[in-house]
């Protein structure tokens, strides 16, 4: 049986979507309303390409993600869905940063639901992915009750061909051209928060679930 979903959306006034190049500025993207200077690009690419470690995400450190993300997702206490076709892939061209950037956003967060619908990994790359995220999520901190953290590893599948990477957080959606939190090293463009219940995002997400073969 489908999990009903209930829409919790704050009204459509609520929402003020904005652009983000994530791979410019120093640390987390900044807002622009124009492309980057290609001497900021270019550097941003060599820093990220050397800093594929949770600590490089993490609060105190090099602070490569999406900082507006990052904190929709410390502050989510209802779930996190994410559609990223390359999530938790470690090794290889097309290996993603995702995983960090979500680990060290969960390590604050007291979201209870967490869900991903990935590419196809390596055994040890979905353990190990898999791993960080509970244990972030569920690391000893007072008042927090331990998240669940599910994972389907199974685009394409089912004849779904997804391209871009999404993520739900809570009754946000977050629209991200390259990998889910916006660290990719290359000029990649993230919008966001939209409603997730006016754009049918989570009831999208619920059924690509379902007929992957997902628990309700």
């Amino acid at each position: 049986m489908t999990r009903p979903f209930v829409d919790i959306s704050p009204p459509s006034r609520y929402w003020d979507p904005r652009l983000y190049w994530t791979a410019v500025g120093d640390g987390a993207g900044a807002t622009l309303d124009e492309f980057p200077d290609l001497g900021r690009l270019t550097t941003r690419a060599s820093v990220v390409a050397g800093n594929l470690s949770l600590s490089a995400y993490s609060d105190g450190a090099i602070s490569l993600r999406l900082k507006e993300f990052a904190d929709a997702v410390g502050r989510a206490t209802d779930r996190l869905l994410i559609v990223d076709p390359y999530f938790g892939k470690n090794s290889g061209p097309d290996r993603s940063t995702g995983h960090f950037v979500v680990a060290a956003s969960l390590a604050a967060s007291k979201v209870n639901l967490v869900r991903v619908i990935s590419g196809r990994l390596q055994g040890a790359e979905i353990r190990a992915a898999k791993q960080l995220l509970v244990s972030a999520r569920n690391k000893p901190t007072h008042g927090r009750r331990h998240g669940v953290i599910e994972w389907l590893d199974r685009l394409p599948g089912g004849g779904f061909d997804i391209h871009d990477r999404f993520a739900i957080v809570d009754s946000e959606l977050w629209h991200f051209g390259a990998d889910v939190g916006g660290a990719h090293p290359g000029l990649t463009m993230t919008s966001g928060p939209w409603s997730a219940g006016d754009s049918w995002a989570r009831s999208f997400f619920e059924e690509l679930w379902r007929r992957l073969g997902g628990a309700p």
